[in-house]
């Protein structure tokens, strides 16, 4: 697919699913950025919580917030999907990933696109943040059996982690304690991320702007995405 073909689909389909945010939320995102490469899907959202969805916030109900979000979105995604289908030709595999950050009012939607693996880890950059992230993973589980990293734009950094869980994670999940475990480690890891803020920055020579964490329990993947300024 050329350039401008790219460019066009990723308008295209920023604008469907800006309307389809703002059919069922009352209240569409002020802006919508999608990333389409080879092999993922980024949308990311910015400027998006509902006067409801404040006013729950306000009164220190986030948790509320997160659960109606659930709901909406597991219907949404497949319609995401099926679009993309048919725009493009291509099948989103695996999980949708989502993930917001209720206090910047953003969030962020992944997908998979099979068939192309990226060049993960192409240089020292990749390698640091990787070494910063294990180290990070360490602290709040253990280190990841695997992780690798990639530019999917000069904005946008995706990092894979797998084989993070740790054997008593893994019992939580088996006695129907995923939500509750889910939460916990996002609160946690993104913690511990925006504490090497710093570090982070330095390495890239750019300001982030916004980490997203999000995680596949069934195939104990992970994946981290980091938001940088345009300045």
């Amino acid at each position: 697919m050329e350039k401008t073909q790219i460019n066009n689909l990723q308008i295209k389909l920023g604008s469907m699913i800006g309307k389809m945010l703002r059919d069922r939320f009352g209240k569409g995102p002020e802006s919508i950025y999608v990333t389409i490469t080879p092999s993922f899907v980024a949308v990311v959202i910015k400027n998006f919580l509902s006067p409801l969805e404040q006013m729950l916030l306000n009164k220190g109900k986030e948790s509320f917030v997160y659960h109606a979000r659930d709901i909406i979105m597991d219907e949404l995604l497949p319609e995401i999907r099926e679009q993309f289908y048919l725009m493009t030709g291509q099948q989103l595999v695996g999980d949708f990933y989502c993930d917001w950050n209720l206090q910047k009012k953003s969030g962020l939607l992944l997908a998979e696109i099979p068939g192309n693996e990226p060049l993960w880890n192409s240089d020292e950059v990749l390698q640091s943040i990787n070494n910063v992230v294990d180290e990070i993973s360490e602290t709040a589980q253990k280190r990841p059996l695997h992780i690798s990293s990639v530019f999917l734009s000069n904005r946008l950094l995706l990092v894979r982690r797998e084989g993070v869980l740790t054997r008593i994670e893994n019992e939580l999940i088996q006695d129907g304690f995923v939500k509750e475990l889910f939460m916990t480690k996002k609160k946690l890891e993104k913690n511990l991320l925006e504490a090497e803020i710093s570090r982070l920055e330095e390495i890239l020579t750019k300001r982030i702007s916004d980490i997203f964490v999000e995680w596949n329990f069934l195939q104990d993947k992970s994946y981290i995405l980091i938001a940088l300024s345009a300045k």
